[in-house]
């Protein structure tokens, strides 16, 4: 079988299927995906990871070859690099980590390894993951496959990018506020934010703990419900995983839910509206009751997460002086003064600005604006619940417009409104390409499974 054939199919239990029946060995579409990876013109990769990833490959191939099989058999995979992997540096596209090497694997990256996943490398990302264009990295810009001129979205944009280019099968990225549906959603890509506590969070580099998520990208539902019922389960090292959820079906059936919410927020493009339309009109013909729903406190919904995650990311970020992996110059650390300088190098301008918010917000009023943060986000977590005993699902768009020139919508301040309500509240919530834009559904903590029925259902349909 030839290489042409495999890239042209494409799919991850195709790839997994011949790789496993000895069609074609996983060191082959390993080095095809490593010289296309060393040729992205799109920004896509901070760090390459040759060595590491022919390593695997041979693993692979030797498992093959003493008759065991393997889920993800030769499925390439690039990973966001605030993700640690071990021997290999994660920089968080941060001056600050330009060196760092971890001693150990995320949990859920150790996973997909296991399984037979091949990691060809590193990929670019928001500085810290803090931004939604993949524009500030330290390592520079990542461009949109689809269209270099537009954004690739962020802060997940090198991962979203290296699968919409078919450099790797899948990515892992992280989401906080949207970081990995919305570049997905960009992209024509699906992504899958879980409920919260369903996938571990050991090794993902923290932003804000209580709303970070790792989330794999995939070309459609069911590789995104493969590569999770892979990652998914019990982990010690990661106190927030929940045990009562239900594990994922990596084949989801196609189904419609029963009643479900439609949600358009003022300012979408006629592009995304018809998308989200057109998807509710289909879920409507098919069987579901569809009807207008709001979102709670959409006044204040970007505002809560905005301070909240800064506080949190206040805290996180403290560790880091710049003195241990970055190229500094310590024989001019005389003082405290010097010290903050360099410290002050490490960091740019986005996540200096949401540190500084993060204080301010613990500091004016004896933290009135942090506990009023934290009472409001109760406030939607409860509305939210209340509004899932009405509907089975919330149809929505992704984003409010499709990909964009850098810089054309940057401060806009209400662009987040649909994607943080599931960091919130730690509800599931996916992104599907649909009708030239990109859908989203949102679902109860816990229903996943049904979420990914609907989306299967909108997948097949998309014509």
């Amino acid at each position: 079988m030839s290489i042409d054939a495999v890239n042209n199919h494409n799919s991850i239990d195709y790839v997994s299927e011949v790789v496993n029946g000895g069609q074609i060995s996983a060191r082959e579409i390993c080095e095809t995906a490593l010289n296309n990876a060393e040729k992205d013109i799109c920004g896509s990769f901070i760090t390459v990871t040759r060595r590491e990833a022919i390593s695997a490959a041979d693993r692979v191939d030797k498992a093959i070859s003493n008759g065991i099989r393997l889920p993800l058999a030769g499925i390439t995979l690039a990973v966001k690099d605030n993700i640690c992997t071990a021997g290999i540096r994660t920089t968080c596209a941060s001056a600050a980590l330009e060196y760092f090497v971890p001693s150990y694997d995320a949990t859920a990256y150790e996973r997909l390894i296991a399984a037979g996943c091949v990691p060809i490398g590193k990929t670019n990302m928001d500085e810290f993951a803090m931004g939604s264009e993949g524009s500030l990295s330290h390592f520079g810009i990542t461009r949109n496959p689809l269209n270099p001129d537009l954004i690739a979205g962020g802060s997940s944009s090198g991962s979203a990018a290296a699968v919409s280019a078919k450099i790797a099968s899948v990515s892992l990225g992280s989401d906080t506020g949207g970081s990995s549906r919305q570049p997905a959603g960009l992209c024509a890509l699906v992504s899958m934010k879980p409920t919260y506590g369903r996938i571990s969070r050991q090794g993902l580099v923290e932003f804000a703990p209580s709303m970070d998520q790792i989330c794999p990208i995939t070309h459609t539902v069911k590789e995104n419900a493969m590569i999770i019922s892979v990652m998914e389960g019990a982990d010690f090292k990661d106190l927030s995983m929940r045990r009562d959820l239900d594990m994922i079906n990596p084949t989801p059936e196609s189904k419609i839910p029963e009643r479900m919410g439609v949600f358009i927020p003022t300012g979408c493009s006629a592009a995304v509206v018809n998308a989200v339309r057109k998807a509710s009109m289909l879920f409507s013909e098919s069987g579901s009751e569809c009807e207008p729903a709001e979102l709670p406190e959409q006044s204040y919904a970007v505002c809560v997460y905005n301070a909240l995650s800064s506080v949190e990311a206040l805290s996180c970020l403290a560790r880091y002086d710049g003195m241990k992996y970055k190229s500094a110059d310590l024989s001019s650390v005389k003082d405290i003064s010097s010290a903050r300088e360099i410290r002050g190098q490490c960091f740019g301008k986005e996540v200096k600005e949401r540190l500084a918010l993060g204080a301010a917000a613990l500091s004016v009023n004896d933290a009135a604006l942090y506990r009023t943060a934290v009472d409001l986000r109760k406030k939607i977590a409860v509305e939210t619940d209340a509004l899932f005993e009405k509907y089975k699902v919330i149809i929505m768009p992704t984003t409010k417009r499709t990909s964009y020139r850098f810089g054309q919508y940057y401060n806009e301040d209400d662009a987040d409104l649909n994607l943080v309500y599931a960091n919130l509240t730690g509800c599931p919530a996916i992104s599907v390409p649909f009708a030239g834009a990109s859908v989203q559904l949102m679902a109860a903590r816990g229903e996943d499974n049904a979420l990914y029925s609907a989306a299967k259902f909108l997948e097949d349909n998309n014509s």
